[in-house]
């Protein structure tokens, strides 16, 4: 069956130049588009200091839009005859305040998820432009900044109304129940008809 010979092909002029070019391209690649990846990396990465003064930007505009819906709340409850320090008074306080606490939460959640998806979202850019693909765009950290803020308001009207609704509640319910008891007052148990 066959021989001994070298199974060794003998490269051609042709692959010879093909693999110089090639050569050639990758380090135009390394020398010129590397430099201006790393670059790119550095500027899309998201940095503690990044992450606190979004969080404080959100806490801010939780805490503004509360503080408003807190003012509500005491207004409401003063104008409807409740007296601070008491129950239905302090309740109505403590509702919002737990809705102000979850908004800061929901917040502080939603700025660290957005920021770690912007990073990522960069980082996919940086590696199409690798490929010699276009980066898509990416948001910035002020529109970020911008959605924690108007779900916090949302959230704070929610909870001014909520609690202005639960008062509206309470008041029917006792004027029904005085409605009921005077009803059931008989005219022939007064004094005037005994």
């Amino acid at each position: 069956m066959g021989g001994g010979g070298s199974n060794e092909v003998p490269e051609t002029e042709e692959e010879r130049e093909l693999a110089r070019v090639a050569g050639d391209k990758w380090n135009d690649y390394v020398g010129r588009y590397i430099p201006f990846e790393n670059e790119f990396i550095q500027r899309i990465e998201v940095t503690n200091q990044d992450r606190d003064n979004l969080r404080g930007i959100a806490t801010a505009g939780v805490n503004s839009a509360f503080g408003k819906a807190r003012q509500n709340v005491v207004n409401q409850e003063l104008q409807a005859g409740a007296k601070p320090g008491s129950g239905r008074f302090d309740g109505a306080l403590e509702r919002v305040l737990k809705k102000q606490g979850r908004s800061l939460g929901y917040a502080n959640t939603d700025v660290n998820n957005d920021m770690n998806e912007q990073q990522v979202r960069g980082l996919e850019s940086a590696i199409s432009i690798g490929r010699g693909k276009e980066a898509d765009a990416f948001r910035g950290f002020g529109e970020l900044a911008a959605d924690a803020h108007s779900q916090a308001v949302s959230d704070a009207e929610s909870a001014s109304t909520r609690s202005l609704g639960n008062a509206r509640a309470v008041g029917t319910l006792l004027g029904g129940a005085t409605r009921l008891y005077n009803s059931d007052t008989k005219p022939e148990d007064s004094p005037a008809n005994g």
